[in-house]
């Protein structure tokens, strides 16, 4: 019985009590039926094993064990066991897919403070792989170090307050309009080896929306 099979039975029992708890929470949302439709759960949860991991390069990636026969797609999210950010799915093969890591310099998750709620964005511009910035929060927020970042929810990968880090130090800008901050990575990138995958059942619909805001003229509207 080894650490490593372990740590797979325990993902596997995340992912099972992450859909029971995502089905509690549509349910208490009376979110079940709506226009004749049935809701369903807004967010499926499965375990997947990292089979490779890279995180010293300028643009680093994740590969896990399943693909388009187990499901997964193209933009969901990955997580770490205990629920922290990681990445996003940006290929997949039968039965493998790549991830584009946090460790990637031409990644950005929109994300905002827990307690304030001011937005900002998280990048990572290489070097540590325990620490990224959190960058153009409005001045007005209250900033302390220890608070936790979260997903702010608007990329649709993340679900909203999944917990990306926590802040370390805050600079305001030259121009005093904005705080830089640096932010401890709540997920160890250098010991993945069991993940979350998330899949957002609501995306393609509100994706669809967003790219036609305006409602369709009324032919018949006199």
């Amino acid at each position: 019985f080894s650490l490593r099979s372990e740590n797979i039975r325990l993902t596997e029992r995340i992912a099972e009590l992450e859909n029971r708890l995502d089905a509690v929470g549509e349910y208490e949302a009376a979110m079940q039926e709506q226009m004749g439709m049935n809701a369903g759960h807004r967010y499926e949860y499965q375990p997947a094993r990292v089979v490779a991991n890279s995180i010293n390069r300028p643009q680093n990636y994740i590969t896990i064990d399943k693909g388009f026969n187990q499901g997964v797609a193209i933009n969901m999210a990955v997580l770490s066991p205990e629920g922290y950010a990681v990445g996003t799915i940006v290929n997949c093969s039968e039965n493998f897919s790549i991830a584009r890591s946090l460790l990637n310099t031409s990644f950005r998750v929109s994300a905002r403070l827990a307690e304030d709620g001011s937005i900002g964005s998280v990048h990572w511009n290489g070097g540590d792989s325990q620490v990224a910035d959190f960058d153009d929060v409005t001045k007005y927020a209250h900033i302390t170090e220890g608070d936790v970042v979260v997903a702010a929810g608007f990329s649709h990968y993340f679900p909203s307050g999944v917990i990306i880090g926590k802040i370390e130090r805050a600079t305001l800008r030259e121009n005093a309009t904005s705080y830089n901050c640096r932010i401890r990575l709540a997920a160890d990138m250098s010991r993945l080896s069991n993940v979350l995958l998330v899949k957002n059942n609501a995306a393609i619909e509100a994706q669809t929306l967003e790219e036609h805001p305006q409602p369709a003229a009324d032919e018949n509207k006199q």
